[in-house]
């Protein structure tokens, strides 16, 4: 299995914060943003990453992580060159893809937790059974993510995003688990009425295949969606208080 982490966007929602610094390159605590996509990727014994950035943002991105070899991990660095949607970061590693099974990671997602190696062992237990897997968590305000309806056995019945009547209160939180044949499911991909290609498209082909479960989160898990000051602050304090 190898690692995609998505880091070229621009975090808007941050300014004036992400005018100088990359989102990722943002302090939760102690440390930048990133290195939790980092220290998932080392729990999921993933040893090749690539890290999709921005043109502005390569220099000091790679600068701040190298190639990898303080963190155990090989790190390559691949440029998004169009702002085309999130499916459209993941087109541009299909070289780097190849036949693999992927762990796909948004890096504006924030997990604590003392313990995740079940949750990841099963997302690879899947995987390796020709099953894309969600890691979900449960939310009060479901309404502002991409809704997933499941059924007993963790199979998605249903993604909705941003649904003003959401069917569940389960969330994706942005990082996906795919078998070895997500670079046919990238082919042929259109763009969205948005003019971006989107991940969502590329899992529902899953969902219509029957192949797409969802693991939840445990509730000792705290996730945070890096994406405004609230939760960059919050997850900054729970860490310190918590976690350190």
């Amino acid at each position: 299995m190898k690692g995609i982490i998505l880091a070229a966007g621009k975090g808007t929602r941050l300014y004036p914060l992400t005018k100088a610094v990359p989102k990722v390159l943002l302090p939760v605590y102690d440390r930048p943003m990133i290195y939790f996509a980092l220290e998932f990727m080392k729990k999921a014994d993933i040893s090749e990453v690539v890290i999709v950035v921005s043109k502005e943002n390569r220099n000091i991105i790679e600068e701040a992580l190298g190639d990898g070899s303080e963190f155990g991990l090989s790190i390559e660095y691949i440029v998004q060159e169009y702002v085309n949607g999130t499916a459209g970061a993941v087109i541009e590693t299909i070289d780097f893809i190849k036949d693999q099974d992927i762990l796909l990671y948004y890096a504006d997602n924030i997990l604590l937790d003392g313990g995740m190696n079940s949750t990841i062992k099963k997302c690879l237990e899947n995987v390796a059974n020709g099953v894309a897997t969600l890691l979900t968590m449960a939310v009060d305000n479901p309404e502002k993510y991409g809704v997933i309806e499941v059924d007993e056995k963790a199979n998605i019945k249903s993604i909705e995003e941003k649904p003003e009547y959401p069917k569940s209160n389960l969330i994706s939180t942005g990082i996906y688990f795919f078998p070895n044949d997500l670079t046919k499911k990238l082919d042929g991909l259109e763009l969205s009425i948005r003019g971006e290609y989107e991940m969502t498209d590329v899992v529902k082909k899953y969902l219509n295949e029957g192949r797409l479960k969802a693991s939840k989160l445990s509730d000792n898990t705290s996730w945070y969606d890096a994406g405004n000051f609230d939760s960059l602050l919050e997850a900054g304090n729970k860490l310190k208080n918590e976690f350190r």
